[in-house]
């Protein structure tokens, strides 16, 4: 099974957060498990401790965890980003217009994705930059022939 934080990390770029571009040096392009140095405003994925896996009706269930970091010399850019991040991956509102809460993303299908606790900051970088934080528990299972 691939790692959640890439795959998130693709869909967020997919979907046309931010720069809409997965790697690269683009201002708020997004990445995956480790944060460049440059440019000064880019959100990162990076995987998290989880939960033990679950099987439900004979389907294997993994339960990992992502944290998706926003970095930003601008402190209400940040948040702004970090709720763009969360209208896709909570889609809070999905049971008023009818849209399926699964997704398939790379090689899972995500049965929820649900933002644990709150978007918070976390502090400066060393070159001063904000760091706002969102933590997000996942139940994603393999697809088939994964």
């Amino acid at each position: 099974m691939d790692s959640p934080a890439v795959e998130i990390a693709e869909y967020i770029a997919a979907a046309g957060i931010g720069a809409g571009e997965f790697g690269g040096n683009a201002e708020w392009s997004t990445h995956a498990t480790r944060e460049p140095i440059s440019p000064s405003n880019v959100l990162t994925v990076y995987d998290a401790p989880g939960s033990d896996p679950l099987v439900v009706d004979g389907a294997d269930l993994q339960q990992p965890a992502i944290q998706v970091r926003a970095r930003s010399a601008d402190y209400e850019a940040a948040f702004a980003i970090q709720g763009e991040v969360y209208e896709l991956l909570q889609q809070p509102q999905a049971a008023e217009d009818s849209t399926p809460l699964e997704r398939d993303i790379g090689a899972g299908r995500y049965v929820a994705i649900n933002l644990v606790g709150a978007i918070m900051p976390i502090g400066r970088d060393d070159n001063d930059r904000h760091l706002v934080v969102a933590n997000y528990r996942v139940i994603r299972q393999p697809l088939e022939g994964s």
